[in-house]
């Protein structure tokens, strides 16, 4: 699918095609997230964001996750997810 991708918009590396659907918030996130050991959820809809998604994180508590992205939390009872909006 990516060299489709690729093909489709004329884009030389797969970074390009991610630049085209996050933010550079959002990209600072995911890499700070990987770096951790994290799954990442790329379709979350937090609070007050009526359907747009974004990349997303499932921890037991916010100190799992070192990043210099802007992210919001929501409590989820026994953990939290943390995600970086736009």
């Amino acid at each position: 699918m990516k060299t489709e991708l690729k093909a489709l918009f004329n884009l030389e590396t797969v970074s390009e095609i991610a630049e085209m659907i996050y933010s550079k918030n959002q990209l600072q996130f995911i890499e700070d997230a990987e770096n951790c050991g994290l799954d990442i959820d790329y379709g979350y809809s937090g609070r007050g964001m009526y359907g747009d998604t974004c990349p997303a994180v499932r921890i037991d508590h916010p100190s799992e996750i070192t990043t210099t992205a802007k992210w919001v939390m929501d409590s989820m009872g026994l953990g939290v997810v943390v995600y970086a909006q736009n």
